[in-house]
């Protein structure tokens, strides 16, 4: 079995590490050569590998399958990482690889609590996969052992893209409510509107409400909006403590593109959603925002 990972960032390393264990060969492969020097180029690797990750930015993934699509072999499997939207046209991963790769292209995409530094360290994560065919997940799953990565399979396959949005986003509040200094009985009320209002948003956008509940929602915002690894957390907490804000946080990238999904009907019905515009977008006090929230 050949691997390839496409992205040397903190996911694409601990997904290595969980395919070193079984596979017979994992490449890894960066834009940054930097990341790691010995790489081979991607017309050698691609043309071999059985598995694709790729562990790489939202807004990347269209010019990536532009890329390696006429090297594919016809039953290697492409399985994205990314959870964001496309700004140019407002697709989500799982549309964009639809208009990316041959129909008959086997393809997946993983959403879930999968933090690298945990995965790094031995402790595990999971993940739902989404994809044009169960064969995938079952191939994958005898890939990588499920003491690394537990995974669940779902028909929903826009539904769990979208939750990789929406929890992203939701994050941010969380990270918000630390700047704020907020404690965990004030986050936890936050938490349960946040997946109130993605359970209302996923049927919206073509998702299915219970989606929120499983890992690639509720399981991914615990982890991602309380971790202090995550850089959508971190984001929310430095726009309070600092002004700043992380441009390559999927969170922040995505949320207007999610509002111009939405529309400006909808959007009014999502409490959090148009605090974090507020906060995000119009650049408002935090703290009177989300005061006024509680």
């Amino acid at each position: 079995m050949n691997i390839l990972i496409i992205g040397a960032g903190r996911i694409g390393q601990a997904f290595k590490y969980m395919c070193e264990k079984q596979a017979t060969s994992v490449a890894l492969f960066d834009v940054d050569q930097s990341k790691n020097p010995d790489q081979r180029p991607l017309t050698e690797t691609v043309p071999t590998a059985n598995v694709i990750f790729l562990c790489i930015h939202s807004f990347a993934v269209r010019g990536v399958l532009n890329e390696i699509a006429p090297m594919l072999q016809s039953d290697a499997v492409v399985i994205s990482l990314a959870k964001g939207i496309e700004r140019a046209t407002l697709k989500t991963t799982d549309e964009v690889i639809v208009e990316c790769l041959s129909p008959t292209q086997p393809w997946g995409i993983i959403i879930g609590p999968m933090l690298a530094e945990e995965i790094l360290c031995g402790q595990g994560s999971s993940g739902v996969f989404v994809g044009n065919s169960p064969t995938n997940y079952e191939q994958l799953s005898s890939l990588i052992s499920s003491h690394d990565l537990r995974l669940e399979y779902s028909t929903d396959t826009h539904g769990v893209a979208l939750a990789g949005v929406l929890k992203n986003i939701y994050a941010l509040s969380l990270g918000i409510a630390d700047g704020l200094g907020w404690g965990a009985n004030r986050k936890g009320w936050l938490v349960t509107r946040a997946i109130r209002e993605m359970r209302e948003i996923l049927p919206l956008l073509g998702g299915e409400a219970i989606t929120a509940d499983g890992p690639a929602g509720l399981g991914d915002l615990i982890a991602t909006g309380t971790s202090p690894h995550s850089r959508n957390r971190g984001t929310g907490e430095k726009i309070v403590t600092s002004g700043e804000i992380n441009p390559l946080s999927e969170g922040y990238i995505s949320l207007m593109s999610l509002v111009a999904l939405l529309g400006d009907t909808r959007i009014k019905n999502f409490e959090i959603l148009n605090a974090l515009i507020d906060i995000v977008e119009h650049k408002k006090d935090a703290r009177e925002i989300f005061e006024r929230l509680i």
